[in-house]
């Protein structure tokens, strides 16, 4: 196929013009008339991508008479490139317009691309978006420029940067994987005590571990002599390449640095994932491979057509060359980054994946359709080459793990402590979301990595971490409340102390931070966990335990649940399932249960116990009560957490409420109810 007469007189240049032109707002004019354009498809290579990809709906809403226009769009601004004092914004692709002026029927977004080493090119137009599937040359870049230029990304700590900080001096893990070269298996080697440089695997297991490579107890010293690279899974073979490829010598991934069959061994290294994670000069990321054995170097699709057109500045001045292609990888308007890492990626969906995707200093991530880096300082996409990332939504949560300046200068260390813990409770409701294997000893020591970043950030003085909540915010920490199950599934009871959200196996929807007006009903508290297993880990699992304060506590005449239970699977915060009423059947407040499918729990003896109130802003009256819902036990007087009410507010005209103990005036349920010490297990 040759090119029509009109896509001969195609300039690139032009069409920029055009984009930015007063006179010709509607961009450059391809064909007066759709039917031609289409017409011509089937001779001309432009025109067939040009009008190619439409789906039905699309197809439908097209005249024969529309107009064809073009214009460019660029990965900071479409679909009109937006530069300011001194920035170039490299385009990204055109704009295919069909219809009438300032009313279009279809629009379509075509990529376009040049030659990676023509940097004069890349000046105006982005690097192929994807290279060959083990392209290290790219990998390199990414590395050595952060390596060159991001003093943020060589330190262990949040804290402080030391420009001089060599990667070689980082402590190296119990045990690392010597890829040695092509011409050697790998093996397993315990450095004691080493320094060095090291790469860390993140990938999924998948549903079946049965058929991944391990280390037992039966198979470590064979493995310290050698580990055939034919019977590694698919994932761990292609994680070698890339390391040889890189240059590095060590290897750090879990299922084989660690000893499966051994729990002390298991218990000792995963109280470890914050400094492995944290230590490994480079974090290699499975993200497109849902279990070991699927591997993450896949075939890439090339473009099905292709036109390759010269580049002139000015008429008879070229400097290169673009290709125009069709679509393969997510269109480059769109954050393919996201896409890739946080939408579509299997290890989005993890418990483990999560800290170490946070801990980890430069992460590449090997998504579906291209590779890209994440450090402390910088995104990058092979879409993008050096170019930054426009769409870094960076969560104040990433941004603190990552060393990111989100504390300003004046920020007290009371200030940056109060972001920290929001922070923490944003990162306790992403976490719950991922599905863990083994949930039941999972729960605590996937995120223990996190939470021991996290007391570093606090203080160690100033918190305990007990069964995932801060002793000093227990008053907000208790009122989680949580999403499910859905009513005819499992039931979402976990090991652990029901006052924790580790005890459920459910998303967590944690409490908001106090707001303005916001008072706290409860004092005196007191927190005991017994650890499960060896118990050397404090940020580890946790079998029992008791959390004891002096709070108002009242008995409630009536619960209902709502008739039906509201489906939780995709609301965006927990919905009440159940409203509680006072002696005069009058509704006191909403509910929403830990576990709404056991409802054989409200025929028991249950309780309210006010945690803390919230007052209006003319501070006449109380606007809410948080409060948690208990059931006493039969035996030792103590008492299980079974869900949160919010309670309505009073009316400051309630002569009731005027004799109220700790609030004037006050709720009326609570009126005329004196402190008591509880403990809830």
């Amino acid at each position: 196929m040759s090119l029509c007469e009109r896509c001969k007189a195609f300039s690139l240049m032009e069409v920029i013009f055009a984009s930015h032109s007063e006179s010709r707002p509607e961009g450059w004019v391809h064909s007066k008339r759709y039917s031609t354009l289409k017409a011509n498809s089937a001779q001309c290579r432009l025109c067939a991508i040009l009008v190619g990809n439409l789906n039905a709906q699309q197809e439908a809403l097209i005249q024969d008479d529309d107009r064809v226009t073009v214009l460019i769009f660029s990965r900071d601004q479409w679909p009109r490139q937006q530069s300011g004092a001194g920035r170039h914004c490299p385009l990204a692709g055109i704009e295919v317009r069909v219809g009438q002026q300032n009313t279009f029927n279809s629009v379509k977004h075509v990529p376009i691309w040049t030659d990676e080493n023509n940097e004069m090119m890349k000046q105006f137009i982005v690097p192929r978006p994807v290279g060959a599937v083990t392209n290290e040359t790219i990998l390199k870049r990414w590395r050595d420029e952060c390596l060159h230029n991001h003093p943020a990304c060589r330190v262990l700590s949040r804290d402080t940067i030391d420009l001089t900080t060599d990667e070689s001096v980082f402590p190296l893990p119990t045990r690392l994987i010597d890829v040695g070269d092509e011409s050697t298996d790998p093996f397993l080697v315990e450095p004691k005590g080493l320094r060095g440089r090291y790469v860390a695997l993140s990938h999924c297991w998948g549903k079946d571990s049965s058929g991944i490579t391990k280390t037992e107890t039966g198979t470590l010293e064979d493995h310290k002599q050698r580990i055939p690279i034919d019977s590694l899974s698919a994932n761990f073979r292609d994680a070698i390449q890339v390391t040889r490829k890189l240059g590095y010598q060590y290897l750090w991934i879990d299922s084989l640095c660690i000893i499966q069959n051994r729990m002390a061994d298991w218990e000792a290294e995963s109280k470890m994932m914050a400094a492995i994670y944290t230590g490994a000069s480079l974090t290699l990321a499975a993200a497109n491979s849902s279990s070991a054995n699927e591997g993450f170097l896949k075939p890439r699709q090339p473009p099905k057509k292709t036109v390759t057109l010269p580049f002139e500045v000015v008429p008879g001045m070229k400097i290169g060359e673009c290709t125009i292609g069709e679509q393969v990888v997510p269109e480059l308007f769109h954050d393919s980054f996201r896409e890739d890492v946080e939408r579509q990626s299997p290890l989005a969906k993890r418990g483990w994946t999560l800290q170490e995707r946070l801990l980890s200093r430069r992460t590449i991530f090997f998504g579906r359709d291209e590779f890209h880096w994440e450090c402390r300082s910088q995104r990058w996409s092979e879409s993008t080459g050096l170019r930054p990332v426009r769409y870094v939504d960076v969560s104040a949560g990433l941004a603190a793990f990552r060393g990111l300046p989100i504390f300003g200068p004046t920020c007290s260390s009371v200030e940056q402590s109060a972001f920290l813990l929001n922070d923490w409770y944003m990162l306790v409701q992403e976490y719950t979301k991922r599905s863990l294997t083994k949930k039941h000893v999972d729960k605590l020591p996937a995120l223990s990595g996190i939470a021991r970043v996290v007391h570093a950030g606090l203080g160690r003085d100033n918190t305990l971490y007990r069964a995932g909540l801060w002793t000093h915010d227990l008053h907000r920490a208790v009122l989680w409340k949580s999403f499910g199950p859905e009513l005819g599934s499992v039931t979402c009871r976990l090991p652990g102390p029901s006052w924790s959200w580790m005890s459920r196996d459910a998303r967590i929807f944690p409490a908001r931070q106090a707001e303005p007006g916001t008072a706290v009903d409860v004092d005196d508290f007191r927190v005991y966990v017994q650890p499960s297993g060896s118990g050397v880990d404090p940020y580890g699992m946790v079998a029992t335990g008791t959390l004891s304060f002096r709070a108002y506590i009242r008995q409630i005449p009536s619960i209902k649940l709502i008739d039906p239970l509201p489906s939780q699977t995709s609301a965006p915060y927990p919905l009440t399932n159940a409203l509680i009423y006072d002696q005069h059947a009058q509704q006191i407040g909403s509910v929403v249960l830990d576990d709404p499918t056991d409802q054989a729990i409200l025929l028991e003896k249950l309780f309210a116990v006010a945690v803390r109130h919230t007052m209006t802003s003319q501070g006449q009256s109380i606007a809410k009560i948080e409060a948690l819902l208990l059931q006493r036990l039969r035996l030792g007087g103590s008492y299980l957490r079974i869900g949160v009410i919010d309670m309505m507010g009073s009316n400051f005209n309630d002569e009731r409420c005027k004799g109220a103990p700790f609030a004037q005036p006050f709720q009326t349920f609570f009126y005329n109810v004196e402190r008591k010490q509880i403990t809830i297990v």
